[in-house]
């Protein structure tokens, strides 16, 4: 794609060359319209870069669009692992008490009382 507008344009450029601005008896119109033709490719042009500039911003922004949301899932993720990292702490806490009781009890020959509040 890049070398066919390269070569367009390189043709533009010869087909539009041509004199008529320095040639005396230079009509008005005829310089009217050499003036619109030249407005028109400059234009052109900036359309054809303007879309070419468009595609590479769309292409950046999707690229950190997914960024950002790979890194609020890695965040996510390590959240989720801390998370998980308590609770077995707690956990393993939790039962090592329970252990302890009931190494006191067996060792005191004390039964566990259910206690009931109703």
């Amino acid at each position: 794609m890049g070398e066919n507008n390269l070569h367009r344009i390189g043709e533009e450029e010869e087909m539009g060359s041509g004199g008529g601005v320095g040639e005396e008896g230079g009509d008005e119109g005829q310089i009217k319209a050499w003036e619109t033709s030249k407005v028109a490719k400059i234009n052109s042009r900036f359309r054809c870069e303007d879309a070419i500039i468009k595609g590479w911003e769309d292409e950046q922004i999707d690229r950190a669009t997914s960024r950002m949301k790979k890194l609020q899932i890695a965040k996510a993720h390590r959240k989720a692992k801390e998370r998980r990292a308590s609770g077995e702490a707690k956990r393993g806490t939790r039962v090592a008490k329970l252990v302890e009781k009931a190494a006191s009890m067996r060792a005191l020959g004390i039964s566990p009382v259910k206690r009931s509040f109703f």
